[in-house]
């Protein structure tokens, strides 16, 4: 699964792409044009906006605006709404989500875990993550490769 500002440096290949319903960058409209057969996953960065998935990091979402939006996305027909984070936040958002009832797996969990190395996050990447991922991505944006990357489980890709 792919995402990016530019989506034309997205592999044309690309089976899942991800992009944004609002912020800085809105691409998805652009990303469902150019990638008609692909899975599209929706990211909102504010907890107003509904989509798939809440970015939740510095300049987005807060982890105080996660539940709202769970149950705003979920009013608006989104079966299994999740959240984007990194790995180091990810106790935390689990926490909150826990107490709230809104456990795995009726959360999507998409963690940014950088190694580079292809691979969904469980337990063993650490920073007391509980938990499996539905997707993580292993790759940001770098010279050469515009684009992040991330490897997604077929129960994260489905609607």
């Amino acid at each position: 699964m792919y995402d990016a500002v530019d989506i034309g440096a997205i592999p044309v290949t690309a089976l899942a792409v991800a992009g944004y319903v609002d912020g800085q960058w809105p691409t998805l409209d652009r990303l469902v044009k150019a990638f008609p057969r692909a899975r599209h996953i929706s990211i909102a960065t504010r907890a107003t906006s509904v989509a798939e998935i809440l970015d939740v990091e510095s300049g987005d979402a807060r982890d105080d605006e996660v539940v709202a939006w769970l149950e705003l996305a979920h009013h608006h027909g989104v079966t299994r709404p999740g959240l984007y984070a990194s790995l180091a936040r990810w106790a935390q958002l689990l926490a909150v989500t826990h107490r709230a009832g809104w456990r795995r797996p009726r959360i999507k969990v998409w963690v940014a875990h950088w190694t580079g190395q292809p691979h969904i996050c469980g337990p063993s990447c650490g920073a007391h993550f509980t938990t499996n991922a539905g997707a993580t991505q292993y790759e940001g944006a770098a010279p050469g490769r515009p684009y992040d990357t991330s490897l997604a489980t077929r129960t994260f890709l489905k609607v």
